[in-house]
């Protein structure tokens, strides 16, 4: 191999291994850092937990609502296919 080879194989090799013990060494400390953070503490476990049954419960009922909208332009296309004018509204027609 010949100088210019190695000193091109250098300025590759030399680097990419900075950088991998780099990003080794950093990854090592975040996750210490993390592990001795700890979780959350169950006062705020319940309240997230509270929160997410409130959101929950705030998607269930727009769920049922479009429903009932999609119910009703069901309904009014197939007026519409029909020849009958659709319903304004909470007309009824008997």
């Amino acid at each position: 191999m010949s100088p210019a080879e190695l000193t091109s194989l250098l300025d590759i090799l030399l680097p990419s291994l900075i950088a991998m013990v780099a990003i080794g060494t950093a990854g090592k400390v975040i996750t210490t850092w993390m592990r001795s953070r700890g979780g959350a503490a169950p006062k705020e476990l319940h309240a997230i937990s509270d929160q997410l049954k409130q959101l929950q419960h705030a998607v269930d009922t727009m769920a049922v609502e479009v429903e009932r909208i999609e119910e009703s332009q069901r309904f009014n296309a197939r007026l519409l296919a029909e020849g009958r004018a659709p319903l304004e509204g909470g007309e009824r027609r008997h």
